[in-house]
């Protein structure tokens, strides 16, 4: 059975909240009590962690320290997410930290990105966190699905349509935005 999930602002009562939340695809939704039914149709759109928070409080704190919460950290706001040392040479790495706009991973290895225009192309080199040293970092041919429609340079692969609509929440391919 497929559901439907949709998150409100406001209160509800639980009855209310559920029902708004989950409902098969196709069936009506039960009516619920007075406060409910003044309540204009649930948004469907996209809220954030940040509004799971409220009600889910102990939930969220524990998630917000995962890998997965903070998989791509802006290094500027996050400063302690840079893993890569940049305090020495290294022929491997071509890009000083002040380019990179976004880190991406912290367990394996870790990637940079840099912002060009409205969107994010990843840099030539990549941490190794297992081993403490730089390693080139260049999609190699036949290795994924949009490999051949793409330029053999980091700089010509942008991030938005090959990577962004899986790794990241909410993706707007037009605005080429993300919600988190």
């Amino acid at each position: 059975m497929m559901f439907r999930f949709a998150l409100t602002a406001g209160s509800l009562s639980l009855a209310a909240a559920l029902a708004s939340v989950v409902t098969p695809l196709g069936a009506q939704q039960p009516s619920t009590q007075s406060s409910a039914a003044s309540m204009a149709a649930p948004s469907t759109a996209y809220v954030g962690s940040q509004a799971c928070r409220r009600c889910h409080t102990t939930t969220y704190d524990r998630w917000a320290k995962t890998r997965m919460a903070n998989v791509v950290r802006d290094p500027r706001e996050h400063p302690e997410a840079v893993l890569g040392d940049f305090s020495k040479a290294d022929p491997a790495v071509t890009f000083k930290l002040s380019d990179v706009a976004l880190t991406y991973g912290s367990r394996w290895k870790q990637r940079y990105f840099q912002k060009v225009g409205d969107d994010y192309f990843p840099l030539g080199a990549q941490w190794d966190v297992t081993h403490k040293q730089w390693r080139p970092y260049q999609v190699a041919p036949n290795t994924d699905w949009w490999v051949p429609f793409y330029p053999p340079t980091n700089s010509g692969r942008p991030t938005g349509p090959l990577c962004d609509g899986c790794h990241s929440v909410n993706y707007n391919i037009q605005t080429k935005a993300v919600t988190e």
